[in-house]
């Protein structure tokens, strides 16, 4: 069901709105949407705010990490007054400040094939905001499984990735990665693209939940901010992919 927006919202958000193919109709489907976000680290302490900032109705955040002094170089909405409490909670409070409109869901957990159903399930949207192969593996799964798009993003120093994923639509991420499993958490990274990649998943977020432009279902935005190369590469599906095959 749609939800229509408060009169004193309309304001907030006229810089939108007057895009020639958003609308007010565009704009209540941010407001009636639930994204859920895994991972409130460098990725998702960007990719939340935005969304909150654009008008997403319902965030979900799904962490079990807390704030740590490590954190402070390329986690922007981390602050040094927030170490020691946990990431989603340091993130609510800041949406809260941008956004009283954005209600904001924690799960003070770290997802599992156990609890992927219920952490996942109802979205409309997953962001794939995580650092660790196994994390990312679980959502390619159980977002084929329960059939809801998800936006991936990985970084690592001044490289990152994004890519787009519609069920039947387009390749998971195994047929775009094979097994992801194994690998450590965490990486080196430089903020600044941190902050681009969670940009660009934000603005496929919106795409997905607006309906407005292309997504990048089938394709690897692949970015090199060592010598500024941005590349996409294009990935067909895979007739024999054991995760679409074993859902769809």
């Amino acid at each position: 069901m749609t939800e229509k927006l408060a009169n004193d919202e309309i304001p907030r958000y006229s810089r939108q709105l007057v895009i020639h193919d958003w609308g007010l109709k565009k704009q209540e489907k941010l407001k009636s949407a639930l994204v859920t976000i895994v991972g409130a680290g460098g990725l998702g302490s960007v990719v939340a705010p935005l969304l909150a900032k654009a008008g997403v109705g319902k965030l979900r955040l799904v962490d079990d990490d807390v704030v740590e002094e490590v954190n402070m170089s390329a986690q922007l909405f981390h602050w040094d007054k927030d170490i020691g409490k946990p990431k989603v909670v340091s993130l609510k409070e800041k949406i809260e400040q941008m956004n009283p409109y954005v209600s904001v869901e924690l799960v003070k957990e770290r997802l599992t094939r156990e609890n992927a159903e219920r952490v996942l399930g109802g979205s409309t949207v997953i962001v794939d905001a995580t650092d660790n192969l196994d994390a990312r593996g679980i959502i390619n799964e159980f977002a084929v499984k329960l059939r809801i798009p998800f936006v991936h993003g990985g970084v690592r120093d001044f490289n990152g990735q994004v890519t787009t994923v519609i069920p039947g639509e387009g390749p998971c991420l195994y047929e775009i990665f094979g097994e992801l499993k194994g690998g450590p958490r965490g990486c080196p990274v430089v903020n600044a693209t941190v902050s681009i990649i969670a940009s660009i998943q934000a603005l496929e977020v919106i795409k997905l939940i607006t309906g407005i432009g292309k997504p990048l279902v089938g394709k690897l935005l692949i970015i090199d901010g060592r010598f500024g190369d941005f590349d996409i590469v294009e990935i067909k599906k895979r007739d024999d992919c054991p995760i679409c095959s074993r859902y769809l």
